[in-house]
Order: C-alpha cells, then sequence, then structure tokens
C-alpha cells in the first residue's frame, strides 16, 4: 500500500525536494514495442508483473536472448534498479532489481538508475507513496490506456534528508521496501 499522505509532506528543517531526474543517473522508458515472448528465457517485466515494491519476476512472460538483448539496447537492468509502472491499470507501481536473474522490462514500464549517491529504496518508497500516487491521477493522460508521461515521472520532487539522516531514512526505506 502507497505509504504517505495525500498532501506534500511539509519539509523539516535541513530537508529539500530533488527531482526523479537529479536523484538518478538513467532513466529510460521502454522500447514501445511487444517483444516476442517464449516458453523458456529470460523474464520480460511488465506491469502486471510489479506490485508496491514487489517485483514478481518469477511469473514474468519469457524472451529469447535475441529479444532480451533488444529489450535491454538502452540500458541493462542490475539489482537495485528501479522498475516502474507507468500505463494501464496498474499504473503508479514500483520496485528494487532483485539480485540474481536477468530481465528486460516489457512495454508500459520505465527503468531508473539512482545516482550512486542515493539510496534506490528512498525512490522506491516515494514512488509508492500516495502523494505520487494522487501526482500521477492527476497528471494521467488517455482514456484507453491510461498514462502518466516519462517527463512527469522526471519531474516528481522527492523529499531528501540532511546527510546525517541520510543512513537511518535509507535504512527504514530498505526495511519497508524488504
Amino acid at each position: 500500500q502507497p505509504r504517505f499522505t495525500k498532501a506534500a509532506p511539509k519539509l523539516l528543517p535541513g530537508w529539500t525536494y530533488k527531482s526523479i531526474r537529479e536523484l538518478c543517473s538513467e532513466i529510460v522508458d521502454c522500447l514501445h514495442r511487444t517483444p516476442e515472448y517464449c516458453e523458456e528465457g529470460y523474464p520480460a517485466i511488465r506491469t502486471s508483473d510489479i506490485e508496491f515494491g514487489v517485483l514478481r519476476w518469477q511469473s514474468a512472460s519469457r524472451v529469447s536472448r535475441d529479444e532480451f538483448l533488444i529489450q535491454t539496447s538502452r540500458l541493462l537492468p542490475r539489482a537495485g534498479d528501479i522498475l516502474f509502472s507507468r500505463e494501464g491499470g496498474r499504473m503508479g507501481m514500483a520496485a528494487l532489481v532483485p539480485e540474481g536473474v536477468s530481465r528486460c522490462i516489457s512495454q508500459r514500464m520505465m527503468h531508473l538508475r539512482a545516482a550512486d549517491d542515493f539510496p534506490p529504496s528512498m525512490i522506491v518508497e516515494y514512488l509508492n507513496s500516495s502523494w505520487v500516487q494522487t501526482q500521477i491521477a492527476m497528471s494521467t493522460s488517455g482514456s484507453a490506456s491510461p498514462h502518466v508521461n516519462v517527463g512527469d515521472v522526471k519531474d516528481f520532487m522527492v523529499p531528501v534528508p540532511p546527510e546525517d539522516l541520510m543512513c537511518v531514512v535509507a535504512a527504514r526505506c530498505a526495511e519497508l521496501a524488504g
């Protein structure tokens, strides 16, 4: 479930806002193509494979090595990266990529990589917050296939704690992420 209130959190002294664009070294949209699925191979993460904070890669459809290379041509997901659903009925859900399995994104997904100096778990918790869910609802386009634009996601503002609290907040976010 989303974890923050619908109103923007009032910042405590020393806290600042930074955009997703400022906190991520990479922000990649899907290729807007349907990969050719097969029985065995690499998991291709779709919106149906993600929930708030949970990536259900075990049940994801599979793609061949050739399809995997096409789908990862913009960025190869690695452990600790963030996958975000930006279209459809399951829009606005984020989860961390776990260790141990090569995977790619399919349609309607975004791939974010936190900057080296910012904990990805904090971005995931923020993207899954009710405050962001409200922003998504207000900026949603399309009636047949509702979606949030990549530019809007990049502009979402994240409350950032002062450096002396960063480790504490990051640890709590990692605990929540699970």
